[in-house]
């Protein structure tokens, strides 16, 4: 079982993921869907990614039994999240995720592109 983190964008709630909560769920796996409260927007974006961080803590799993998923702009709070919970060897090839590139994470022997995409590919190789 993996636990999945959706993080929604900034045009939808965590009911957005409804639909891949329950794929997941159906699949035996486990997904966190934490809001951000949307009435702060003038906080800035460490403060919003402390939401997640607060929402993986509490959790009780370990940062490398965690995938994060982000939708559109909240891609941008990944690599927040990655340097306040994560540790360098539960993150894609051992490093932090950056704006712009993909990282692929092997799940269950398939690969999820945690990027550029939320779903199912066949598995590498």
């Amino acid at each position: 079982m993996t636990t999945f983190c959706l993080i929604h964008g900034s045009g939808q709630g965590p009911q957005g993921w409804k639909l891949l909560v329950e794929e997941l769920e159906r699949r035996g796996h486990r997904a966190l869907t934490p809001a951000f409260d949307l009435s702060r927007t003038g906080e800035g974006a460490a403060w919003h990614a402390e939401t997640l961080v607060e929402a993986l803590k509490s959790c009780g799993q370990e940062p490398a039994e965690v995938v994060c998923v982000a939708h559109s702009a909240s891609g941008m709070y990944l690599p927040l999240v990655a340097e306040r919970w994560a540790t360098p060897d539960s993150l894609p090839s051992g490093g932090r995720p950056t704006p712009g590139h993909q990282h692929h994470r092997t799940v269950s022997g398939r690969s999820v592109d945690v990027q550029s995409r939320v779903g199912w590919a066949e598995p590498d190789g």
